[in-house]
């Protein structure tokens, strides 16, 4: 008996709880609005150049090869156990300005055989814009020593892009992420 009382009030109260705290949260936004209602008109920024700040001591190329680490596993438990993990692609366009074309991008196991190539065509990647290519978590061909080689150019000279692995895992009640840098392994700006 004690059990079935002491499990309604919990369910009260938890219910109780949580609409008291949608209505608090739902004045509070009421509140803010009125706010900036009450002031002067918000201005925008122009989406051309969101940035006016000068590029003093960026590294710019005009095209580089890419080679990003990807871990489709980690060992644990003294080496007896995986820990299986996807792995998401990220390329990030860093200028303001002007586009990149992505020329390739490959996946590879940790003996160097290439398991997937991911660009039929050039991909052309504008301003600021990025795109991702997913290993799914059951995808685990690549082993400990799986990487990217991602290729791409510019007709002139750019900001490097950002490119980096995440990896993501969850077994249980046991989660991992964790991001890997790409490291350019050559320049092609000649």
């Amino acid at each position: 008996m004690r059990i079935i009382i002491y499990k309604l009030f919990r369910q009260y109260f938890l219910t109780t709880f949580s609409i008291s705290l949608i209505f608090l949260a739902g004045c509070n936004q009421t509140k803010q609005a009125e706010k900036i209602n009450q002031n002067e008109a918000v201005v925008e920024l122009p989406q051309e150049k969101p940035y006016s700040v000068p590029d003093r001591g960026i590294s710019k190329s005009r095209g580089q090869l890419v080679y990003a680490p990807v871990y489709s596993h980690i060992r644990y438990f003294d080496n007896k156990r995986d820990f299986l993990l996807g792995a998401i692609l990220s390329i990030r366009n860093t200028s303001i300005e002007y586009g990149i074309t992505i020329n390739y991008v490959r996946y590879y196991d940790t003996e160097g055989k290439v398991i997937q190539i991911y660009l039929d065509e050039p991909l052309i990647l504008g301003p600021l814009a990025s795109t991702e290519y997913i290993i799914p978590e059951s995808n685990n061909k690549g082993g400990s020593g799986a990487n990217f080689l991602v290729e791409w150019k510019s007709d002139i000279l750019v900001n490097e892009p950002i490119i980096e692995v995440v990896m993501v895992g969850n077994q249980g009640t046991m989660g991992l992420s964790f991001i890997s840098e790409g490291r350019v392994i050559r320049n092609l700006n000649e």
